[in-house]
């Protein structure tokens, strides 16, 4: 994982973390992408806490098409759930309106949606 702190006051945010949970040589079998992806947002989080920060916004973690949807959402959840003493909105977003929706569904369902 990269952090980069930001000190441009035209960018919208104030710490930009990039992290990839994309396995291009093949070295993750299907069993094993939840944890991948639960150390990338534990790392995150880590981060975000360490730096005060009470937003955190990202992209549904699922390694492309190497996952789906509702298991990165799981994996995600376990995360926010050990979390739970950090005093922070985490935001997840998706570009396509029908995983949105399938998300937000699935959020409700957890008692997380808004």
């Amino acid at each position: 994982m990269v952090v980069e702190e930001i000190s441009d006051e035209t960018f919208p945010f104030r710490v930009v973390f990039s992290a990839s949970i994309l396995d291009h040589l093949n070295k993750v079998d299907e069993s094993q992408m939840p944890g991948v992806v639960r150390s990338a947002l534990q790392e995150i989080c880590e981060a975000s806490q360490q730096l005060r920060l009470n937003t955190v916004a990202t992209a549904l973690l699922k390694g492309g098409w190497r996952m789906h949807a509702s298991k990165a959402f799981d994996a995600m959840v376990t995360v926010v759930d050990e979390f739970k003493g950090y005093d922070a909105t985490l935001f997840l977003y998706s570009p396509l309106q029908e995983q949105h929706d399938y998300l937000e569904g699935l959020a409700r369902s957890y008692g997380l949606a808004r």
